[in-house]
Formats: C-alpha cells, structure tokens, sequence
C-alpha cells in the first residue's frame, strides 16, 4: 500500500527515487521477455508493422485475389498467425516463472495480503492460495495474470519515475488477454490491482480505461445482482466465494469513483450509473479469512464499526447523494425547499470527517476522507 501512495507523492514532487534491489532484477527481465514476445505476436496482427517474419505483404487487391495461389498465400499467413498464437501462453510462462523462483512469487503474495489486502479486500486468501495449487495443473491464464498483477502492486520501482518495464509488461499481457479469454473473477481482481497502481502512480487516463474494462467484466458476470451469503452459511467456502464476489463489485464502483478525483479524468462519466452501489457494505478482511485473522478463536464475532473498506463504501453513498442532489437543483427538479436535504447531507457528511478522522488517529487521511472532501 505504501508504494502506491508514496509513488503519487514522488510524481507530484516530482523527485526521483532510485532503489537498489538486485535480487528482483532477474525477475524484471524475465518479464521483459515475455513482453517481447507477446509484442512480437501484435505485430504479426497488424498489417506493415511485422519484423519477424520479413517484409509485411501488402493487401491483396481485387486481381491479385482473382489470380491462382492467392487463396494459398492467405491460408499460410493464417497458418502463420495459428502457429505465432499458439507459442504465446501466459500461463505456461508464469507458471515456469513461479517455478523458478517459488520463494519470490509467495513471497511477493504474503506481503499484498499483509498490506493491500487490508484495505483492499477483493479476494480471500485461503480460495487464492487453493487456486494457486490448481494453477499448476490448469496453469490458467487469467490466474496467471493476476499473480503478475499481486507482484506489481507490491514492486519498488528501480528507474526513477517513468513507467517501470514490469508495468509496461503486465499491462501489455493484461490487455491482450482479455482480447482471447472470457470474463473471470481473476480478470476483473487483476484488473481492479492494475488500476489501484496506474492511480497511485498518477496515470489518470490509464487507470480509467482500465476500471472501466473491468467494470464491463463485472456487469458481465452480473456482480452487480450479488447478494450477500446467507447466515447459515457462515465462514464456509461457499459463504466466503460470494461475499468475494459482492467485494469485488464494491471495489469496481470504489475504484471506478475514486478514478474521477484525477485531474485528467475529472469531468468523464462513471462506468457505472449511481444506482450500482449495493445496500450492503462490503465485507472486511478479516470476514473473508477468519482461519487466517484470529486462528483457534472459539467463537467469532463481527464488529459493529466498518473498517477502511466499510468506510470507502459509505463515502461513496454519501458523494453518489450529494452528486444526484447537485443536478436536480441544477435541472431545477427539486420540489418544494432543497435546504432540508441539503442540511441532512451536511451533516452527515460532518459526521463522517469526524469519525474518519478519529479512526486515522491523527496520521494522513485515507481515500474515504478524499471521497468525502470532494
């Protein structure tokens, strides 16, 4: 969490940071590699810009279709394609990768756990770490991306400021992959990772497009239909997969809001329309791993106050209200006299700021007190 908020301070004071880590060179440039060869497969898609395989051929024209072997040469350029595609798993790479170096790779998903996942608690930890031991035999892509996506939220960039090469690289696969491969949970975790990054590191624009693609997965998924897991289910796997999938719709809309707050994207609309917020907060770390948060507890209780993710929610609630009052005034579609709900509003709002602000014990105030200073 501190690299993704450190690394938006570093840009706007514009310093440059060098950090020595050797150990995580070698990983770098294995995933330069498979950037390069992931590129070398767009080029062959688009037309004049093949380096690979000689000199790109221009398009037929209407008498070169006409003439014998034409057919030919468009069955082997397919052919060609076919066979470039094939040779570029994401899976089977990443894979080979967490095989090589098991200790950076766990290592890399202990620490997203112990930090982001706190406050940003999309996926449980016991179902991740069970997908895991699954990924070696399924070795699915879209797992495979989101590994890649949990090692670079919690990379220290070794170049100063401009776009670290594993960024360039993790978004390049993940963009491609969601050109061949359906919408998953896996997609839209990795992606929501992805955009919490571009964000903190100033990239407005990168980071809209990319939790708006996410936010399309979502509504594919139909995420935003999820209720919550019935009581009787409690702290079961099952229970713990749905009230991952309600969290997840929580984070697209959290992130899909909190997008707006950069300059660069300020004035675009939301992915989602003000009624997507679900009645229910979302559910905190801890309730996704219990077994993990308080191990050998007898009786487990929840607590009566949100944590950072309950609060981010009920900022949202509060800005979407605040938001939807702002233009019925301004469509003068208000009946009888704003100032009561106006007041309403203020008071909350006043309410919340307070309460964040206890809860933030005097240290830097968190997204939630962004949302609400807006």
């Amino acid at each position: 969490m501190a690299v993704v908020w450190v690394g938006a301070h570093v840009c706007r004071l514009h310093l440059q940071c060098v950090y020595e880590d050797v150990e995580s060179v070698a990983v770098i440039e294995e995933f330069r590699q498979l950037r390069k060869r992931l590129k070398m497969f767009e080029e062959m898609l688009i037309p004049g810009t093949s380096k690979v395989a000689g000199s790109a051929v221009p398009p037929p024209t209407d008498k070169a279709k006409n003439q014998p072997g034409s057919g030919c040469r468009e069955a082997d350029l397919i052919s060609r394609l076919e066979s470039l595609a094939s040779k570029l798993d994401v899976g089977e790479e990443v894979y080979q990768l967490l095989q090589s170096r098991p200790g950076e790779m766990y290592g890399a998903s202990q620490i997203y756990f112990n930090n982001i996942h706190r406050w940003l608690p999309i996926m449980s930890q016991k179902l991740f770490y069970i997908r895991m031991t699954d990924f070696s035999k399924t070795k699915r892509p879209d797992f495979a991306i989101l590994l890649l996506c949990i090692f670079l939220s919690i990379h220290c960039p070794t170049s100063g400021t401009a776009q670290e090469p594993l960024y360039k690289a993790v978004r390049s696969i993940y963009w491609s992959l969601n050109a061949t491969i359906d919408a998953s949970l896996e997609m839209i975790q990795a992606g929501i990772l992805l955009s919490c990054y571009e964000f903190g590191f100033g990239m407005g624009k990168e980071c809209y497009k990319t939790i708006g693609l996410c936010m399309r997965m979502g509504c594919l998924m139909d995420l935003q239909n999820e209720k919550p897991p019935p009581d009787d289910l409690e702290y079961s796997d099952e229970w713990v997969r749905t009230a991952e999938r309600c969290n997840v719709w929580w984070a697209l809309v959290i992130r899909d809001r909190s997008t707006l707050l950069h300059d660069a994207t300020f004035s675009k609309p939301f992915a989602s329309i003000q009624d997507a917020l679900p009645k229910h907060l979302p559910f905190e770390a801890f309730y996704l791993d219990p077994s993990f948060s308080r191990a050998g507890a007898a009786v487990i209780t929840r607590d009566e106050a949100p944590g950072v993710f309950g609060y981010q929610a009920q900022a949202l609630r509060l800005l979407d209200r605040t938001i939807s009052f702002r233009h019925r005034l301004a469509a003068a579609q208000e009946p009888g006299h704003p100032g009561d709900e106006k007041f309403q509003l203020d008071t909350e709002l006043q309410h919340l700021m307070g309460v964040l602000l206890n809860h933030c014990s005097g240290a830097a105030c968190c997204e939630a007190s962004a949302i609400v200073l807006v």
